[in-house]
């Protein structure tokens, strides 16, 4: 994120001027989205049953 507020501090035009900037900030996000992605798939591994256990959504309390 440090990066990304890096390159925002970059006037608009001189930032669209050199495409590494555009292509900095495109995998920047990228990578942000990817790890937030992790972050949802960890968060429901762990909260949600397994489809292993022999128990049903019915038997977990509310």
């Amino acid at each position: 994120m440090r990066k990304l507020e890096k390159l925002k501090a970059i006037p608009e035009e001189q930032f669209f001027s050199d495409f590494r900037n555009i292509e900095a900030t495109t995998h920047l996000l990228q990578i942000a989205i990817e790890a937030m992605t992790d972050i949802c798939t960890h968060i429901l591994a762990k909260n949600l049953p397994s489809i292993f256990n022999t128990k049903t959504l019915a038997d977990y309390p509310c």
